[in-house]
């Protein structure tokens, strides 16, 4: 994913620290990991050279899912890859800096509160959780990869 730098990685230094592995088939869904080794903060997807807004996640797919259905050039898609470290604070803080910042956050419990955690470090945040439901759908959205392929259910977007 892109970071801040023409390089693409860390928004300090735009370097490559490390990478969130999480993959979805046939609807089954692995247990998110980072790698060994690594050092955690955040992933960008996005131009920060002209991004004005920033949507924040808890996993990678997420960033990717609303990425593929805003299809919007001036936004930043940011994973935290689930936590909250000093590196990963640093990063958000520097990235929300000038722009419309908002939470992509499940719309669950779990969800809401990392919104109000986030909310802390960034009060300006807004809320952007997905839609609950796909209106003739068959599946419930938990999060946004769920909007995602309920729409290309729907024929709404064209699945990958």
């Amino acid at each position: 994913m892109r970071g801040p730098s023409d390089r693409g990685g860390h928004p300090d230094t735009g370097d490559i620290l490390g990478f969130e592995q999480a993959w979805e088939k046939d609807g089954i869904r692995n247990t998110a990991r980072f790698a060994k080794g690594g050092v955690k903060t955040v992933s960008v997807l996005g131009d920060p050279k002209g991004a004005t807004r920033m949507v924040v996640f808890e996993g990678g797919l997420d960033a990717l899912a609303l990425a593929e259905l805003e299809a919007r050039g001036d936004t930043l898609y940011v994973s935290t890859g689930g936590g909250f470290g000093q590196r990963t604070k640093r990063g958000l803080k520097t990235l929300a800096d000038g722009r419309q910042i908002f939470s992509g956050f499940d719309n669950e419990p779990a969800g809401e509160a990392l919104h109000a955690q986030l909310s802390c470090l960034l009060p300006a945040i807004e809320r952007h959780a997905p839609p609950a439901r796909i209106v003739g759908a068959t599946r419930p959205c938990k999060d946004w990869l769920d909007a995602l392929n309920a729409m290309a259910e729907r024929g709404i977007v064209e699945p990958e």
